[in-house]
Order: C-alpha cells, then sequence, then structure tokens
C-alpha cells in the first residue's frame, strides 16, 4: 500500500541566490523545476529581503552537518539519509508463511520498497565525454578508451548474431552533452545502462537511467583523487558504482578518502580503455 502523495509545493526560495544563481550553465536546474512543478513560483535573495521570518536551514547549514559537509557534498544526504538511518523494518507473515519486510520511516508512515529491476530492450553503453572541458581525459588515452568500447560492443554483439551466446544487443553512444539538446541528453540516459565519463556535471544524469539489474555507473577520476558526488547518488538510488583510477577501481564498499591532488583538475587525466571495457563487461555478465 503505498502513502499518500506529498501536499503540493507552491514556492521555493533560494535566500541567498541572486535570480540567475539557483541556474545550472546547461539550463536543467530551470528544466527540471518547471516540468516537475509548472505552478511553482520561485523567490530569492530580494524576495526574501522582503520577508521577516526565521529561516529553517540553508546550503551552508547542509555543509556544516556530518554527512554533508565531511563525507559526501550532497544536501540531500542530510535528510535522506537520516531518515534512512531511523528507519524500522516491519515483519509480515502472509497465508503461506512466508516472511517479507516492509520499511517504515516512522510508526505510521509506510514507504514502498524500491521497485523491481527495470527490462531494457538493449545494453546501452553512454560515455559523456569531457574532451572539450577543463578537466578531461589525455587525449590518446580517450581515443583508446573509445576503441576499447567500439571492440567490445561489436564482439559482443557479433557473438549474438553467430549464436554463440544469447542475450541483448549492446549499444555505445560517445556523446558531448553540451552539444545535444535537453530533450535529446534526457531520451538518451533513460535508455542507457552504464553511465561512464569523468567527474563532472554530465553524470548527474544518472538519475535518469534505468535501474536495471545491471546499471552502473563507473566515474573516471585523476589518480589519487575522488569526491562523493555522484558515488553518493549511484547509492542511493539503489545502484552499483565504480570510480576508475587509471587501470584500477573501487566500489562503494571500499570508497578512498576525498581528494582533490594536483592534475585532478587537469587536461592530462590518464585512463586505461582496457580496464573500462573489462569491467563493464563483468558488470554486464554478472561478475560484479
Amino acid at each position: 500500500m503505498h502513502p499518500a502523495p506529498p501536499p503540493a509545493i507552491h514556492r521555493a526560495i533560494f535566500p541567498h541566490s541572486p535570480n540567475t544563481g539557483w541556474r545550472d550553465d546547461p539550463g536543467f536546474n530551470g528544466y527540471f523545476l518547471r516540468a516537475a512543478f509548472p505552478s511553482l513560483t520561485v523567490e530569492v535573495d530580494l524576495d526574501w529581503n522582503d520577508r521577516v521570518l526565521a529561516y529553517v536551514t540553508d546550503r551552508s547549514a547542509a555543509f556544516r552537518g556530518e554527512l554533508c559537509g565531511a563525507q559526501n557534498q550532497r544536501i540531500a544526504s542530510e535528510s535522506v539519509d537520516a531518515l534512512i538511518a531511523r528507519s524500522k523494518l516491519d515483519k509480515h507473515v502472509d497465508g503461506e508463511g512466508v516472511a517479507f519486510d516492509t520499511p517504515y520511516l516512522s510508526d505510521n508512515a509506510p514507504v514502498s520498497p524500491l521497485p523491481e529491476f527495470e527490462e531494457t530492450e538493449k545494453i546501452v553503453i553512454t560515455y559523456v565525454s569531457r574532451q572539450n572541458s577543463r578537466r578531461r581525459l589525455i587525449d590518446e588515452d580517450h581515443e583508446a578508451l573509445v576503441k576499447n568500447l567500439e571492440a567490445l560492443v561489436q564482439r559482443k554483439n557479433a557473438a549474438i548474431q553467430s549464436g554463440d551466446i544469447t542475450g541483448k544487443k549492446w549499444e555505445l553512444n560517445v556523446v558531448m552533452a553540451e552539444k545535444m539538446t535537453k530533450d535529446d541528453q534526457i531520451r538518451l540516459a533513460a535508455r542507457t545502462t552504464i553511465l561512464l565519463g569523468v567527474h563532472g556535471n554530465g553524470l548527474s544524469h544518472l538519475i535518469l537511467i534505468p535501474h536495471t539489474n545491471v546499471s552502473a555507473v563507473v566515474e573516471m577520476f585523476y589518480p589519487g583523487g575522488f569526491a562523493h558526488d555522484y558515488e553518493w547518488t549511484t547509492r542511493a538510488l539503489g545502484m552499483r558504482y565504480f570510480g576508475v583510477w587509471n587501470d584500477t577501481y573501487f566500489t562503494s564498499e571500499n570508497t578512498p578518502p576525498v581528494q582533490y591532488p594536483e592534475g585532478f583538475q587537469g587536461t592530462q587525466i590518464p585512463v586505461d580503455g582496457l580496464t573500462i571495457a573489462s569491467l563493464i563487461e563483468k558488470r554486464i555478465g554478472g561478475e560484479l
């Protein structure tokens, strides 16, 4: 039984932001906000100064929190992880004696469990390239990565066509998000099984990828560097996360400490394309 829907949201207030400050450069903040809440009124710092109210929380407050500030830099984690920590499991037994669990956030607020895995027509790998950005792969490593991914997809599809293996066809998309329309970005993300990219905003599309039993996000860092941004979001959505340092990888179970070494923001991030291709093949094959 699903809980009642939340009350309608009529106003969003950004008390420390100017009129354009809450918008992101690609334009997705306004795009999604208006799509989800078409009647929403947005107020900014000038509007806030017109009010005489006590403000409850803000971005600055969230970053002073134990989770957001010290661990993952995700504002939502202060509330989401707190609710998870407080959750209870109410065990029931049906007429056949089969037990199942229903999570509760409080004694009278049942929450639906995560949905069943979705099914997709293809295995779709989407590599969001940052080769036109300040934080990017070594050019030769980028080219080698693309070649290894192309070889993987061609090999899998050839084996399926010949009857050597069964399964879904594979598809590879190497894209620069800034050269796509917002609609096309959303359509592609909604078909993606494996989302791959250097640490950056392009990985925000992970919130749109289908929740299959092999869905994953693969994030490439300068060796020694790490930030929780997309690891936390991937994990919060119940998907598998892999961070990559050149030819090695780690998961949510063994993430390194947050570090921004020299080279983190640079144009010489190394990656071994064969390692990435092998990681993806093993993930789709159920080995990881």
